[in-house]
């Protein structure tokens, strides 16, 4: 519907190494950690929302730069 939203979050691609990491020694979920997809960096998750040119979208970062937040706008 035009003017729906979608929010997403994901964790920001130079941090893949660190989860991996925190996850060995205990401080986040392996099982988590294990389950996530390939982490796409910012330009990548751009461009596959672009190519459907449906959506606006305005992003930025939480916790540090840690994560990355999505917020999608139907046209």
């Amino acid at each position: 519907k035009t003017g729906g939203k979608c929010i997403l979050t994901t964790p920001a691609k130079w941090t893949e190494n660190l989860l991996k990491i925190m996850a060995v020694i205990g401080l986040v979920s392996k099982e988590e950690i294990t389950e996530h997809k390939p982490l796409l960096s910012t330009k990548e998750i751009m461009d596959k929302i672009d190519l459907k040119k449906q959506f606006q979208a305005k992003y930025g970062y939480f916790e540090l730069f840690l994560n990355r937040w999505f917020v999608l706008t139907k046209i």
